[in-house]
């Protein structure tokens, strides 16, 4: 379902087959989202909503969420996910090793 298909010549006689995000096939229908859902995480990032864990470095404090910061980088999903590490617990994060001006 999340995969995408080749184009095929019955493509050719559909000339929306070609701008639409909506394609189906005999399996399922596709659907790229992806700006969609980029735009709204940008938007939840923005407006400080459903952050689940505070980055603080120095006296700044940069809200969060796991799952991007996990995403993003395989250090943070070490921290986050492993439960050995006390991070994976805390709702704050204090990061030492970086100047706060490195997250602005």
């Amino acid at each position: 379902m999340f995969g995408s298909r080749k184009r095929s010549s019955d493509d050719d006689d559909d000339p929306g087959a070609s701008s639409s995000k909506h394609r189906m096939s005999d399996d399922a229908m596709d659907i790229d989202n992806s700006g969609t859902v980029i735009k709204k995480i940008a938007n939840l990032y923005a407006e400080r909503l459903m952050s689940d864990v505070t980055l603080i470095v120095g006296d700044v404090d940069f809200p969060a969420h796991r799952l991007i910061l996990c995403a993003s980088s395989d250090v943070f999903q070490v921290m986050l996910m492993n439960q050995s590490w006390t991070e994976s617990q805390e709702k704050r994060v204090v990061l030492v090793e970086a100047p706060g001006t490195f997250f602005s």
